[in-house]
Formats: structure tokens, C-alpha cells, sequence
């Protein structure tokens, strides 16, 4: 969203994070978006390795496993995206009637999609 503050301004927002109610924010992101956790991570490890740290930390009290959400999140998103490309493909497939060419039409999309990677699931 966009705000645009003609006069001075004070934001109260939900979503701060400091040294003091950082336990709680750190198990709340890990779980709820992992990829996106992993990149603060890293972020913090560079930045304020003492916060890093703390993280890591609070991972190995509650036993919690990063790598292995961060896999099943990957797996969740490669299946999305099976499920998308399957739709899709009956779709082509429906359009285009008996002409068809499956090989060009997954050599397209390759395409398509090489070029809007990301590194989320990083």
C-alpha cells in the first residue's frame, strides 16, 4: 500500500521487531514464512551477529529445523506449480485442437519462466 503524509506523522504498526520482543517475532516468522526468515537470517548474521545468533539459538531450544521447513515449502511450491502447468496445458490443449505441439509449448513456457526466476526459496 502507499501512504502519503502531508503533515508530520506518527505510524503505529504490528509488524515491529526489536531486541526485546524478538523471541516471539523470530518463532512467529520462522513458521509462518520460512523462505522469507531464512533471508533475515542471513541479513542479521552479516548485520547484527549477536541477533543471529540469539536466533539460532531459539531454533535449538525448540528444536526447530529451518532447513527441513524450508525443503517442505519447496516441495509445497513445486507441486503448485505442477498443478498450474498441468492446467495450463489442458488449456493449450483445448485452444489449439489437433495442431497441438506440446514440445514447442513446454519450450515457451521454459522460457517464460527462466526469465521471472526467483531466489524466495533460497
Amino acid at each position: 500500500h502507499c501512504v502519503v503524509n502531508i503533515d508530520d506523522t506518527v505510524a503505529v504498526t504490528h509488524n515491529y521487531a526489536g531486541r526485546h520482543n524478538f523471541a516471539a517475532v523470530w518463532r512467529s516468522a520462522r513458521s509462518e514464512r520460512p523462505c522469507w526468515s531464512n533471508r533475515w537470517l542471513r541479513a542479521l548474521s552479516e548485520q547484527l551477529p549477536a541477533v543471529a545468533e540469539k536466533a539460532q539459538q531459539l531454533n535449538a531450544e525448540d528444536g526447530f529445523d529451518m532447513s527441513k521447513l524450508l525443503q517442505l515449502n519447496r516441495e509445497r511450491r513445486r507441486r503448485r506449480r505442477e498443478r498450474r502447468e498441468l492446467r495450463d496445458l489442458r488449456r493449450a490443449r483445448g485452444k489449439a485442437g489437433k495442431s497441438f505441439d506440446e514440445a514447442a509449448w513446454r519450450r515457451k513456457r521454459t522460457e517464460n519462466m527462466s526469465a521471472s526466476d526467483s531466489d524466495s526459496t533460497v
